[in-house]
């Protein structure tokens, strides 16, 4: 196991969850691959963000979650990595601890991974820099008035599914 595939595990069995606070610790997808990034961009490595679209409700959550109000719509951050010459997809965003009820990625350092949700359509490396830049308290308090109980309750079973199958 070369250095990069070790801290792309480190990054990745962070446990998952989205910030329910501005000021919260960010170990969501966002603040998972801000960390890596940060790191990559320290071992020189080229990098970049990538962001897509998908619909919660294309996930196999349980029903009683989808139940909860929330927009369907959402955005879903990971990275590019710059290898041999070639853009590597690379997403640590679920940790092995969810493998029971989500697609957990193991990354080779060369090829791509999968992305950790149902992708309808992805943003140009520019246009995901600039959402990426774009995040502010106003933006996060504003999604939190409309989805944070979802959030909440998402959260919820994750720690649910980690206290039920440990490893």
């Amino acid at each position: 196991m070369n250095n990069l595939q070790k801290i792309f595990i480190e990054i990745r069995d962070i446990p998952y969850s989205i910030p329910l606070a501005y000021e919260a610790e960010d170990r969501c997808c966002t603040g998972k691959h801000k960390k890596f990034f940060e790191i990559l961009k320290k071992d020189n490595y080229e990098v970049r963000w990538k962001v897509c679209t998908f619909k919660w409700s294309s996930m196999s959550l349980p029903e009683n979650l989808l139940t909860i109000p929330h927009d369907d719509n959402s955005t879903h951050a990971y990275l590019e990595v710059l290898i041999n010459e070639e853009w590597k997809k690379v997403d640590a965003t679920w940790d092995k601890f969810l493998e029971k009820i989500l697609p957990i990625n193991e990354w080779d350092g060369v090829s791509d991974t999968r992305i950790a949700i149902p992708v309808i359509s992805t943003y140009s490396p520019e246009e995901s820099l600039l959402i990426m830049e774009s995040e502010s308290r106003k933006i996060v308090e504003a999604d939190l008035e409309v989805n944070g109980s979802f959030y909440k309750a998402f959260n919820a079973w994750l720690e649910e599914v980690r206290l039920r199958y440990p490893l």
